[in-house]
This record gives C-alpha cells, sequence and structure tokens, in this order.
C-alpha cells in the first residue's frame, strides 16, 4: 500500500537486503536518491549519512519540504551488495495539507447572493483567506481548533511595602484563550530553571486562563514563570464564522460593483417587474450598506466578550 504524507512530514526511507540463501547482508555502499512529484531528483544522501541500524537494513529519516509539490514521489536506493549494483525503490504520496478556513466557499456564495458563474472559488478563497487575517488582527489571536504556544510571564510587584511584594502573585492569567490542556508550569530564577509546578499544586479556570497556587506565590521578577499549553476551540465560534462570511461577501460584492452599473439594459419580466439599467449595481450596493452594518454588529456583539477572551 502507497503511503500519504503531508508537506512537513517525516518518512522513513529504508531498504533491506539478503543474500542468495535469504539472509540478511549489508551493502559495501548505497546512495538514496528521493524525486519528486514532478520526476526531479530532489534530494541526493551519500551512504555515510544513512544508517545501518541492522544487519541488512539500511535506512534515512527525510523531512518533505514544506512547498514540496503534491503527487507520487519515489526514493531509490542504489546499492552494492557483494559487488553487484542493487536497486531498491519505493512510492509515496504528498497530498495537499488542508486549507483551514473560518467559513467556506457555500457561506460566502450564499451571504453574497452570486454563484461560481460570477465569482470562482479559488477567488471566494483568497477573500476568505484576507478576511481571517483581519478577524485575527482584530482580536489578537486565531480561532483554529487547536494552537501550541509557550509564555513567559513576569510576576513583578510595586507594591511598596516588600513583604507585600514577595507574597503578592499567587495568580497568573494566561495570554491565549480558552486553554485547552496545561502541558508544564516551571518556575525561574534568573533564567535558570527552579522546579516544575506540579498539576496538584494549583487551580486552574480554562475560560479566563487563570491559574493559581494552592500554596506558596510566583516570584516576584520578569519572566520568572514559563508555561506551555494548548489553546483553541472544539470548532470556530458562531460568530467568528458569521463575521468571516460577512467580511469576505462585502469584499466580493465591493470589487464586483465597478463592473455592474451597465450590466443589465432596460426591459420587462414575464412578470411584469421592470428591470433598469445598472439594477445589479443597486442590488450590490443596498447588499453591501446591509453586510456592513452586519459586520459592525457582529464587531460590537463579539467586542463585548474580549476581556474575558470569551467568544460566543
Amino acid at each position: 500500500m502507497v503511503r500519504t504524507y503531508l508537506p512537513g512530514d517525516s518518512i522513513t526511507c529504508q531498504a533491506s537486503f539478503t543474500n542468495a540463501q535469504g539472509q540478511p547482508v549489508n551493502p559495501t555502499t548505497a546512495t538514496l536518491k528521493i524525486y519528486n512529484a514532478l520526476g526531479l531528483l530532489e534530494d541526493t544522501v551519500e551512504w555515510s549519512d544513512i544508517s545501518n541500524p541492522t544487519q541488512g537494513t539500511i535506512r534515512y529519516i527525510f523531512v518533505i519540504p514544506a512547498d514540496s509539490p503534491v503527487g507520487n514521489w519515489k526514493y531509490r536506493f542504489e546499492a552494492q551488495l557483494l559487488d553487484i549494483p542493487t536497486v531498491s525503490e519505493k512510492y509515496f504520496v504528498v497530498v495537499e495539507r488542508a486549507l483551514k478556513t473560518y467559513c467556506t466557499i457555500y457561506d460566502v456564495y450564499r451571504k453574497a447572493g452570486i454563484t461560481s458563474d460570477v465569482v470562482i472559488p479559488e477567488d471566494v478563497i483568497d477573500h476568505i483567506l484576507d478576511s481571517q487575517s483581519e478577524i485575527d488582527e482584530i482580536m489578537g489571536r486565531t480561532f483554529y481548533n487547536e494552537q501550541e504556544v509557550t509564555e513567559w510571564i513576569d510576576t513583578i510587584s510595586t507594591h511598596s511595602d516588600e513583604s507585600v511584594r514577595n507574597r503578592e502573585h499567587y495568580q497568573i492569567f494566561l495570554k491565549y484563550r480558552p486553554v485547552q490542556k496545561i502541558d508544564s508550569i516551571e518556575l525561574y530564577s534568573r533564567k535558570i530553571l527552579d522546579r516544575e509546578i506540579l498539576p496538584d499544586e494549583y487551580y486552574f479556570d480554562p475560560k479566563i486562563g487563570m491559574i493559581t497556587l494552592i500554596k506558596g506565590y510566583f516570584p516576584n521578577q520578569k519572566q520568572s514563570v514559563k508555561v506551555t499549553y494548548k489553546y483553541g476551540y472544539p470548532q470556530v465560534p458562531r460568530n467568528i464564522k458569521h463575521l468571516c462570511t460577512a467580511m469576505s461577501a462585502l469584499r466580493i460584492l465591493t470589487e464586483q460593483v465597478g463592473t455592474t452599473y451597465d450590466d443589465v439594459t432596460s426591459y420587462t419580466l414575464p412578470t411584469g417587474v421592470s428591470v433598469m439599467i445598472g439594477q445589479p449595481y443597486m442590488n450590490m450596493t443596498k447588499a453591501i450598506e446591509i453586510l456592513r452594518k452586519e459586520i459592525d454588529d457582529l464587531l460590537s456583539r463579539i467586542g463585548r466578550y474580549r476581556s474575558n477572551s470569551v467568544v460566543i
């Protein structure tokens, strides 16, 4: 079975060799050649960089470049086995990494009231990605399922009483929320690891990202606490999805209005409705006005939750 990989994945290139009796035999030398989906030589690995973990087996770990072309790839070992040229080759498939978007192209088509006959799907995707970037910038975070982050936290007190300064910080707040999982909390003294805080030594509120020590206090210094954790949402929040859809539709319609003023000449439909020159333009400008109001309402609604980093 041909295995499938994503750009950035590691693949174990491996070959096994035996003699006429079926016993494992090491080659005296070997070269590994990796060909990409375009049939071009992607990499050449010499014998000195190829491992020989067991008798008769040679191996090399290859990292598929992030910008790799998708399709059928091949790796080929060219070896000398008992002075006889021997070749071992295998195929694998590199597929495109799934694109993460806050809404679908179909959401945008419905919201904009247009079809792929007017704007092709590739252009809609571009507008969605532009809208996502704007949303992330506004909100100061992303809304994918799970992101891993390492955060250094200052716990410096400015209280005039030294005894208060040394015991003021028993709580810290993480920047990115909601938190799905805390991997580790480490205490540092002058950038040297002091110790790790164990899970039974603190309480944690994932919604607001608050960590509270059960006993003791955090050190009174800069970058004293290092927290590694995962944050995100089980799915894209409903309001974020609606906001991305509306923004993307607005981008499309704004782009379209410049080409629609004279799209229709004056005539009367069988239903008796009269259509005037520039009717698409009028319809789109009205839709743009509605979308702008919807976006403002959504931003206002979402903004109320930014202080607690919760989006309904």
